[in-house]
């Protein structure tokens, strides 16, 4: 019964679709006065440091729309808090968001939660320092409402002090690469070794190697 939406950069009546609330699961315009919070991530495409075409202007989000519409779902995000009120607001996006490249872009960002009524903290988080085999490094941003309806943090400076001192506990040591794979004679294991034996090898010419 959850509604659903098409495309967060045109939700907002006053940009672009005037039908942008439509709900498509339910056929009609549905609000969200009875919604808490909010999680989020928008396009990381103009940050991403694996997108060579990747925007290298400073501040990304100074404009309406840009090629990879990192800047296009960020407003609509932040039409959607100006519409409904939200007790407190998770956003995510890629580190790079952060870098001297676009560290602009993080002030910016910071500045509209302000200004729709919001304190915010982030954090850049490491998936490899929480146990996973994996380095991936994410940035996080909690907003906390100036009048919540339900989630009540007075003193919002030390819920986000808190915050950081549990997430440098839940830190540990990610596992070594042999701890990840299943060992020897695991079904599956030996499944696919069969599968192996039984396949025609390769051949490859000299050119391929060569252009491999």
């Amino acid at each position: 019964d959850t509604c659903a939406y098409k495309d967060v950069s045109k939700m907002a009546p006053e940009r672009g679709d005037p039908k942008g609330l439509h709900c498509r699961r339910h056929k009609r315009i549905c609000g969200m006065d009875d919604t808490n919070g909010l999680c989020v991530g928008f396009s990381c495409k103009d940050f991403s440091r694996f997108n060579v075409n990747r925007s290298k202007t400073p501040k990304v989000f100074a404009a309406e729309t840009s090629s990879g519409r990192s800047a296009d779902t960020m407003w609509g995000v932040i039409d959607l808090i100006a519409m409904a009120h939200f007790d407190w607001i998770l956003l995510e996006n890629v580190d790079a968001m952060d870098d001297s490249n676009h560290a602009g872009d993080l002030d910016v960002l910071l500045g509209l939660l302000n200004q729709h009524g919001y304190d915010s903290k982030s954090w850049i988080i490491d998936a490899v320092d929480f146990g996973l085999p994996q380095r991936r490094k994410r940035i996080y941003i909690l907003a906390l409402s100036w009048r919540p309806r339900s989630f009540a943090v007075v003193e919002h400076e030390s819920f986000f002090g808190k915050m950081s001192m549990l997430i440098e506990k839940m830190k540990r040591s990610p596992p070594s690469f042999p701890d990840c794979l299943l060992p020897d004679d695991a079904p599956e294991v030996l499944r696919e070794l069969d599968h192996r034996l039984q396949s025609p090898p390769k051949c490859w010419d000299s050119s391929t190697i060569d252009l491999h």
